[in-house]
């Protein structure tokens, strides 16, 4: 769930990078291919230095999206977002789980940042956001210490 730079033989993947006034890199994103139903690319890893100026990660999104559109690729993806969950609620939705992972969401930033991950994505301007499901029986402490694994929140 969390993107890799990959071999040097991925040549599929497309890695941006913003640099400052003295050419220094200050950060990168990364875009895998996508396939399917929505085909074009997901903005997969980010990493900036922590003295990047305001706005680094911005100006790195929006040169790729100029690209792509250049390219008529369809699709960004933004991807899964762990911990975020809409207040909709279904027949067999265990509440429980839901609770824990409202909490996680809403105050586990030091676990993941769910909602700055949310607040970035959605500045973008989505046109299509869908919902992710999360399927076990029964809800447990391990499954849920096992998401969290799965998510290399811990």
């Amino acid at each position: 769930m969390i993107g890799e730079l990959g071999q040097p033989t991925t040549h599929e993947r497309r890695i941006f990078v913003v640099t400052d006034a003295t050419e220094a890199m200050v950060g990168f994103i990364t875009y895998v291919p996508v396939w399917g139903e929505r085909p074009g690319y997901l903005h997969d890893l980010t990493r900036r230095v922590p003295t990047a100026p305001t706005g680094a990660m911005e100006l790195c999104n929006a040169t790729a999206i100029e690209r792509f559109l250049a390219e008529a690729v369809e699709h960004l993806h933004f991807g899964f977002t762990p911990f975020i969950i809409d207040s909709a609620a279904t027949p067999r939705e265990s509440r429980f789980l839901a609770w824990v992972v409202r909490l996680l969401g809403t105050y586990g930033s030091v676990i993941y940042p769910a909602q700055s991950q949310v607040q970035y994505k959605l500045k973008w301007g989505p046109t299509i956001i869908e919902r992710e499901w999360l399927a076990l029986q029964p809800p447990s402490l391990r499954a849920i210490v096992d998401l969290l694994v799965l998510t290399r929140s811990v």
